[in-house]
């Protein structure tokens, strides 16, 4: 047994099975951790190619009384529900596209299907549990059963948007992002306010070229994109390629930081550094009239690839290393940014006291 078993797929959903236990958990630990991932990797005879393309699994641990009682449900999107039927992919995923006909490719141009395998990320928003992914198709579902209710009730503000959000617990509010592909590309800057469930925008910029963005920086004064040469080609999706396929490396671009101040939205400063890719932040404060943003970098978009299943599923897959950086953004942008390695590779996706360090 070993790392491929978590990429095999899973047929049977669970409810409420006690869990083997060993040692013994703390009388005060009681509560309940739900988590969302990609659970089934094919339809019908045809295997999906990504890890991201994988059908939306929700699982849920209950801690009570020292014992642990889990559950697992398969997310029922409309691609879900489609695959289920018909023994075909029906909407595009992110690197993996259904095998349709010539008519249905020029329907599909006038009227895009964009999926709602929400495989990524669990939220709260109002009293809505949801699942959710870049696409914006969150789903609500119960949190007790993990039966799916339907699509939540938010217009789209973009093309794609951040399963990573920040949460402010200071001000009570969520901060986010949507991108913009198509003949106006950009990003979107939005807030919802505790109790709510639809956004207000807080600001956005329209840029040349939009970029596939995943997560993002928020400090007390400034929201930060980092924007890196990874850029969307509109036309490639219109063609019917695949999300992933759709987007090209610039390294000529270099990468970008875009601040906007949290007040107006209006764009504070940018900076501009050498080349490198990003999936998640880590942490962004200020501190002497700069602001400190540590991050994951890679040397390029090769990661992307490297998450294929082919690769995942390899006895030794071949994955680019993650570097642990700080950058300090200097509010004057004609000075320059400083950079600073804090671990040089085997790293990703860490975890820091949110509530106490993200400030």
């Amino acid at each position: 047994m070993d790392h491929r078993l978590g990429f095999e797929p899973i047929s049977e959903e669970l409810d409420r099975v006690p869990l083997p236990v060993e040692g013994d958990l703390p009388d005060w630990l009681a509560g309940t951790l739900l988590r969302n991932g990609p659970g089934r990797f094919r339809v019908g005879n045809r295997p999906l190619n990504h890890w991201f393309d994988g059908f939306a699994l929700l699982r849920r641990f209950a801690i009570q009384d020292g014992q642990v009682r889990y559950s697992n449900r398969f997310l029922r999107s409309k691609a879900y529900e489609y695959a289920r039927e018909h023994g075909e992919l029906g909407f595009r995923e992110f690197a993996t596209v259904p095998d349709i006909g010539l008519l249905d490719q020029l329907k599909r141009l006038l009227s895009p299907r964009i999926t709602d395998n929400a495989c990524v990320d669990i939220e709260t928003r109002g009293d809505s549990v949801v699942a959710t992914t870049e696409s914006p198709r969150p789903l609500e579902f119960d949190p007790e059963t993990l039966e799916t209710r339907g699509q939540h009730a938010r217009e789209p503000l973009g093309t794609t948007t951040t399963v990573h959000p920040h949460y402010d617990a200071h001000r009570g509010e969520t901060i986010g992002y949507a991108t913009r592909f198509g003949r106006n590309p950009g990003y979107t800057l939005y807030r919802v306010p505790d109790g709510q469930m639809d956004p207000e925008i807080i600001g956005g910029v329209t840029v040349d070229e939009a970029a596939y963005l995943h997560s993002f920086a928020l400090t007390p004064n400034y929201v930060v994109l980092t924007e890196s040469p990874f850029v969307v080609s509109p036309l490639a999706l219109l063609r019917g390629s695949t999300v992933a396929g759709s987007f090209t490396w610039k390294p000529e671009r270099g990468t970008r930081f875009i601040v906007f101040d949290r007040a107006s939205g209006d764009v504070a400063t940018t900076h501009r550094t050498e080349p490198f890719f990003v999936f998640h932040h880590v942490n962004a404060f200020e501190e002497d009239e700069e602001i400190v943003l540590d991050l994951v970098t890679y040397p390029d978009a090769s990661v992307v690839d490297a998450l294929g299943l082919d690769n995942l599923r390899s006895p030794s897959p071949t994955l680019p290393t993650g570097e642990l950086r700080r950058y300090r953004l200097p509010e004057d942008s004609t000075r320059d940014v400083e950079r600073e390695t804090l671990h040089p590779g085997h790293i990703e996706f860490p975890t820091i006291d949110y509530a106490r360090r993200n400030t």
